[in-house]
């Protein structure tokens, strides 16, 4: 996944610290195929965002539509694994 992300909600946009952070691990970090969905293709991308000295595993969703070659983010959380403690 080399292309920039779209980093928007229906609220409003990121952070300009998390649109670094997206457009970072975009660039250097692979993305792993999901599955095929009725809309298009869906990637999952984890990464390690790290602010004021605090780090989590953040995982982002990416669609790339039927229609289309570049992809979308459709959504990004911190994962699981980091809200157990375990990343």
């Amino acid at each position: 996944m080399r292309s920039t992300p779209r980093a928007a909600t229906r609220r409003g946009s990121f952070s300009p610290s998390w649109v670094e952070a997206l457009h970072r691990a975009a660039a250097k970090e692979s993305a792993e195929y999901v599955g095929a969905t009725p809309h298009g293709d869906l990637y999952t991308m984890d990464f390690m965002p790290h602010h004021e000295g605090k780090a989590a595993l953040v995982r982002s969703v990416w669609m790339v539509r039927k229609s289309e070659s570049v992809p979308r983010l459709v959504s990004c959380y911190v994962h699981k694994s980091a809200l157990r403690g375990n990343a």
